[in-house]
């Protein structure tokens, strides 16, 4: 016989077994639909800039943030010469944070890079500072990129003087360039069907 306090742990077990696989209630609850749940694999396109970009959205057990981790695939290393000795774009990262229940925001972090030996080195430090509107399967919004010169740009001071990668509080970018974007989450796409032997 269950007694009442089995029943109690296992009412909360499911309740909290249920906001960690479906999101937060209160989501759910505030008349937006289902809540956007920050999660999966992403392609974006930034069409003024030609910016084309792979992003994976890695939750927390909250739901409401996520990290990100992403690939630009087409994009201007040099950010149309204020890099010039860039030769790709690092990875980016970053944070998405949900900020009502379908609209987010999101910091990320890219490296311009030029390939020297012995080790690779940082051109620019780009900071990018996204908000957007979520549907199950789109993200529609803009993206505001600080470009950071660090290879020492005539009369520009140094962003990052204490080397930890990001640009020192009260640094300015030398470009601040906004960009409308959308993306589609990547769907399970049914395979070819190889010809008959």
């Amino acid at each position: 016989m269950i007694n009442k306090k089995t029943a109690l742990l296992a009412t909360i077990a499911t309740i909290a077994g249920a906001i960690l696989i479906f999101g937060p209630l209160s989501d759910q609850a505030s008349g937006g639909g289902e809540a956007v749940k920050l999660e999966g694999s992403w392609v974006m396109v930034g069409p003024t800039i030609g910016m084309r970009n792979l992003e994976t959205f890695i939750p927390n057990p909250s739901g409401r943030t996520a990290a990100v981790y992403g690939q630009a695939i087409s994009a201007d290393a040099t950010a149309g010469g204020l890099c010039p000795n860039a030769d790709y774009l690092s990875s980016s990262i970053g944070e998405v944070v949900l900020t009502g229940p379908s609209s987010v925001e999101a910091t990320t972090v890219i490296y311009s890079m030029n390939k020297v030996a012995p080790r690779d080195q940082i051109e620019c430090i780009w900071v990018a500072n996204a908000s957007a509107e979520f549907t199950a399967d789109t993200q529609e919004g803009i993206i505001n990129f600080s470009i950071y010169p660090t290879w020492g740009f005539p009369g520009y001071p140094n962003p990052d003087a204490d080397g930890d990668l990001l640009p020192d509080p009260g640094a300015e970018p030398i470009l601040c360039l906004q960009v409308p974007f959308e993306a589609k989450r990547v769907p399970m796409i049914p395979p070819c069907t190889p010809p008959a032997p």
